[in-house]
């Protein structure tokens, strides 16, 4: 066990599954917070979809309750922001006619951009919390777990979501967002070395009555799929862990669009009264997480 210069202790034991659509991704905001005041540095963050970007702006040192505020800052393009088609298009999941993986409807300069400005030059395997990206091969349909290379590209590759945005081409692979197919990489880490306990986050939607529209039906249908997959992926995490699996699933109560940032304080109050329910179990993950 040992300190880093904010002066909180590692625990080699601990993982962190992270996961969300869009800004829904910030439901992870409460369970950072707990870590820090409780001067806790997991042993392994693993990622998917945009809870990489507060994924790693925290483990890069940034305090959570800025994340946001950075967030909002250096991400104004029309990817995320307020009333966009992103659900739409990226559910509706079809390929572009004769233009190939590198052409998509929108251009992925502002984002790639916001992404530089964000991590300039750090990479993700100098980062002083061991970080994890869980990546779709967009050409393969295979999934890839990313331990090296820059941040800014990565975080760029794990929110591009065809035909929306276009993959990042990185050693032959066309690699982009894999929040379609996970909830949150839970399974990514369950047969990492040295892991006890887990801390999982992703955030549920309200019931498939209170959705109308084609688009939000679509959506239901794949939040389902999550559901059912992170389900399946806790049962096997109890089956094989050691230690403890804490889950920390908020529901939001009314139709959302999760690019729409104006839903950030909803998601994360939820997250909050979601957490302090579970609190008590919480603390048990610090419990004998290190060998």
């Amino acid at each position: 066990m040992t300190a880093d210069a904010r002066g909180a202790i590692s625990h080699p034991c601990l993982a962190l599954a992270l996961g969300g659509v869009g800004w829904t991704a910030l439901a992870c905001i409460p369970l950072l917070s707990w870590l820090e005041a409780n001067h806790v540095r997991p042993g392994l963050i693993v990622t998917t979809g945009f809870a990489t970007f507060p994924a790693a702006l925290w483990a890069l040192g940034m305090p959570a309750r800025e994340i946001f505020a950075a967030l909002q800052t250096h991400l104004p393009n029309r990817v995320f922001r307020q009333r966009n088609f992103m659900p739409f298009l990226t559910l509706l999941g079809c390929p572009l006619p004769n233009r190939g993986l590198g052409h998509a409807l929108w251009r992925s300069g502002p984002l790639k951009a916001a992404c530089q400005r964000l991590f300039g030059d750090a990479r993700l395997d100098t980062s002083p919390v061991p970080l994890r990206v869980l990546l779709v091969d967009c050409s393969t349909g295979s999934f890839l777990g990313v331990t090296e290379g820059k941040l800014a590209a990565l975080a760029y590759a794990s929110t591009a979501l065809p035909p929306a945005l276009p993959p990042l081409a990185i050693d032959g692979c066309w690699l982009g967002d894999a929040s379609v197919y996970h909830a949150a990489p839970l399974t990514e880490l369950l047969l990492q070395p040295g892991i006890k306990h887990v801390a999982v986050v992703a955030c549920s939607f309200p019931p498939p009555g209170q959705y109308s529209s084609l688009a939000d039906q679509q959506l239901t249908l794949q939040m389902t799929l999550h559901k059912s997959g992170l389900k399946t992926g806790s049962l096997l995490a109890l089956h094989l862990l050691d230690g403890e699996l804490v889950v920390i699933a908020p529901r939001l109560h009314r139709p959302v669009d999760p690019f729409d940032l104006t839903i950030v304080p909803e998601v994360v109050a939820a997250a909050e009264q979601k957490f302090a329910k579970l609190e008590t179990r919480a603390t048990l993950l610090l419990h004998d997480a290190t060998p």
